[in-house]
């Protein structure tokens, strides 16, 4: 299931988004049929195209996830729990969608996988997400020179780290086709994918021709293999025995184009009787429910917060006071919810307003849950205001982007004479 609005699944909202009624009440029947006729597991694209839930800086470098998209895949899993399915969500439907600068610049690429990094933790325990899928077929990029192969590597390592640091999903990539496969690996990936139509019917590309276990060696796998997409209808001959051969042949699963025919260019359709016949055949055919990574609650964790403290004065009581020509030093503690890179400022005021005293550190690696001590002194000078002053704590995206936690009042000392 690629789509049913194109670039308006997750993220259109009212405007043709799986949140909409129609959408919903499209899907709420399709899945349902889709269900009775065997299918465990929907593989849907979530920001095809240009990419536009994720918003920008004012570098062009991205920077968080539209709080819409939330509201969308809320739903959704609300119609997986109901129907009993699993989702891959593919989260780019190629390398040259992108901005180039995202997948070449070390730092729009490290931003990227931040920013996804809070929509990873947000399911991180939902056992319907099932896997997050980088890149769909990527290779043809690379072999057609729209993207350059390393910095594609690259980000896929990186965005595979960010899934496994913030989620018990799985992640993968959907390979183009088998001869693809070596470029994934080394990656991160937990299982490959190879997709598979009738022109690859000939040579290293045919996967009905080979076994799981042939093609492991050949390319030297050290994971599982689907075959992400395959042509399914029903003008084949007895086409459940298609499915059938690629489960005998041991792959680890196969996904049909598509769902939605209409919505896709080549309108290839799904013959549902045959996956019926094969569904009938294998009660051991998965995901389930007790099998999910992880076995838990399916309610959506905590999104990415902060949260700070400040003692002036470092371990004693409070409050403070200090005449000029002492020192005020304020030990600060930052604490984040998930794996993430972040600037803190740690700023000093007088009560009337004037900022005296600022220290920032850039690119601040937090670990989920993890809380990072961060120690200043300001001296206060001579020509100091007499009164009360406060420590603020400010964290930010790297390079002063989007403002993640503000502390207002996280200390306090006063200025005498």
């Amino acid at each position: 299931m690629p789509w049913f609005n194109w670039q308006r699944d997750f993220g259109g909202g009212d405007n043709g988004g799986a949140s909409s009624k129609h959408s919903r009440e499209t899907f709420s029947s399709t899945f349902a049929g889709a269900k009775a006729n065997g299918a465990n597991v929907l593989c849907w694209w979530v920001f095809e195209g240009d990419a536009w839930q994720i918003k920008r800086d004012g570098n062009g470098a991205p920077a968080e996830i539209d709080e819409a998209v939330y509201a969308d895949v809320d739903v959704e899993l609300e119609l997986a729990e109901q129907h009993d399915l699993y989702y891959v969500f593919v989260l780019f439907s190629a390398p040259s969608h992108l901005p180039a600068a995202w997948l070449e610049n070390s730092g729009q690429r490290s931003s990227l996988a931040s920013a996804l990094s809070v929509l990873f933790a947000s399911y991180r325990d939902h056992p319907r997400v099932m896997t997050w899928e980088v890149f769909n077929e990527p290779e043809f990029d690379v072999w057609e020179k729209r993207a350059k192969e390393e910095p594609v590597k690259a980000t896929i390592k990186e965005i595979a780290s960010a899934v496994h640091a913030n989620s018990h999903a799985y992640a993968t990539v959907g390979g183009a086709m088998l001869d693809g496969l070596p470029m994934m690996k080394g990656l991160g990936l937990d299982y490959y994918q190879a997709h598979w139509y009738d022109y690859m019917s000939s040579g290293g590309w045919c996967a009905l021709c080979q076994t799981y276990e042939e093609v492991r060696k050949r390319w030297n796998l050290d994971a599982p293999l689907v075959i992400g997409e395959l042509y399914l209808s029903a003008d084949l001959e007895n086409p459940h025995l298609r499915v059938e051969d690629l489960y005998t042949k041991g792959y680890a699963g196969a996904w049909p184009w598509s769902i939605f025919p209409d919505a896709t260019q080549d309108k290839f359709a799904i013959d549902w009787n045959s996956m019926r016949i094969f569904a009938g055949r294998h009660p051991d055919l998965g995901p389930r429910l007790t099998d999910a990574l992880p076995p838990t609650s399916a309610a959506p964790t905590q999104r990415l917060s902060f949260r700070s403290t400040a003692l002036a004065g470092g371990p004693r009581a409070e409050p403070l006071q200090v005449a000029p020509g002492q020192r005020v030093p304020n030990d600060v503690k930052v604490t984040g919810t998930i794996n993430v890179k972040a600037l803190v400022a740690i700023q000093v005021f007088h009560a009337g307003g004037q900022k005296v005293y600022e220290q920032v550190v850039d690119n601040q690696s937090f670990g989920p849950g993890e809380t990072k001590p961060y120690s200043t002194v300001w001296t206060v000078p001579g020509d100091a205001a007499s009164g009360e002053y406060v420590v603020k704590v400010g964290v930010f995206t790297p390079g002063w982007g989007k403002l993640y936690d503000w502390n207002d009042a996280a200390a306090k000392f006063t200025v005498t004479r």
